[in-house]
């Protein structure tokens, strides 16, 4: 019978149900009563919530909710435009007590939540992902000795405090940073970083990540003037210099047009032999898209610059920004010598 089942063939039922759900299987038996009280995995979503709990009522539901859990709470999601300060400070300190493992607060646009200074002191973290919050360690922070994955999207935080976030996590393997806000020159020291996604604004971006296999990178506009240490080479550019394991590369929005607008004294063609001291500093890279693909000579000194130094490259794929001869812009890639044979290239 299903009420003889095991408690962890119990808690994969309830996990996998919805939440409003899960506690409706109280009903089912004496032995499912207080079966959903200890699921070690609490996703919070508007859209699973009992309609009768919605809007100011939710936070109500969820404090019963961990009022009446009992045992640790690994993982916890909370999706919803509902933005509490005072309630989510609260649920907090309950997860700081219960061995946290993955956190998920995705919230709404309408107001910013800081992070309280008891998340950084949840040890047991290893996956946390945060939208629309301010996100600030306090200075006794000592990193998360066993965290694997950072993604922060619509999140404030400031240069130092992403620099020592980072450098204190080191088991990091995976950081996305999206739209973020109040730091624009990025210092990303991850000795195990493996997959790393960047977009918005900023200036520099300095990289040690020795390990790091896949990267996706976007500037979110253009940054005007920007101050480069003895004008011959560009801070944005560097950072392909620190991803010798880089085996997919995406770059997309100003990101390449900007790097050779910071060295305006030094020609388009020399650029890269200054920048790059290697003579293959991409000889693991294997796949590469351009997106927002124009005719400036920037573009292809880059695309030109990647064919001669990928011995292992299979595919590089152009997305056009609307460029208004194609066949003149074909014609130039075709005569790009490339250092892989079997290197494919294709231009949308």
């Amino acid at each position: 019978m299903i009420s003889s089942l095991p408690k962890d063939i119990l808690d994969k039922i309830l996990i996998s149900l919805p939440l409003k759900d899960a506690i409706r299987t109280s009903f089912l038996s004496r032995t499912w009563r207080h079966a959903w009280a200890s699921m070690p995995e609490l996703l919070f979503i508007d859209d699973s919530i009992p309609s009768t709990y919605l809007n100011a009522n939710f936070l109500l539901f969820v404090d019963r909710v961990l009022l009446l859990h009992k045992g640790p709470i690994l993982k916890f999601h909370l999706v919803s435009s509902c933005c509490c300060q005072v309630a989510i400070d609260r649920w907090m300190l309950v997860l700081s007590r219960n061995g946290i493992q993955e956190l998920v607060l995705d919230l709404g646009h309408d107001e910013w939540y800081k992070v309280p200074s008891t998340l950084f002191f949840c040890q047991e973290l290893i996956n946390v992902e945060l939208s629309n919050c301010i996100f600030e360690p306090p200075q006794m922070f000592k990193g998360f000795s066993l965290l694997s994955t950072l993604k922060l999207s619509r999140t404030t935080l400031t240069d130092n405090g992403l620099e020592n976030l980072v450098s204190s996590c080191p088991l990091l393997e995976n950081l996305w940073l999206t739209d973020f806000n109040g730091c624009t020159h990025l210092k990303i020291h991850a000795p195990k970083l493996k997959v790393l996604m960047i977009f918005g604004f900023f200036e520099d971006l300095h990289l040690g990540t020795p390990k790091l296999v896949v990267a996706s990178i976007g500037l979110d506009g253009k940054a005007g003037q920007h101050d480069v240490a003895g004008g011959t080479k560009s801070n944005l550019i560097q950072a392909f210099g620190s991803i010798p394991a880089i085996e997919e590369l995406q770059i997309f929005g100003y990101f390449i047009e900007l790097a050779f607008e910071e060295t305006p004294m030094v020609p388009v063609g020399k650029f890269w032999q200054l920048n790059m001291d290697k003579r293959f500093p991409f000889k693991h890279l294997q796949n590469v898209c351009l997106s927002s693909f124009s005719d400036l000579e920037a573009n292809f000194e880059f695309v030109k610059f990647v064919l001669s130094t990928a011995p292992m490259l299979k595919k590089m794929t152009l997305r056009s920004d609307g460029c208004p001869d194609e066949s003149k812009v074909l014609r130039k890639l075709l005569q790009f010598p490339r250092a892989s044979k079997q290197a494919e290239v294709i231009y949308i």
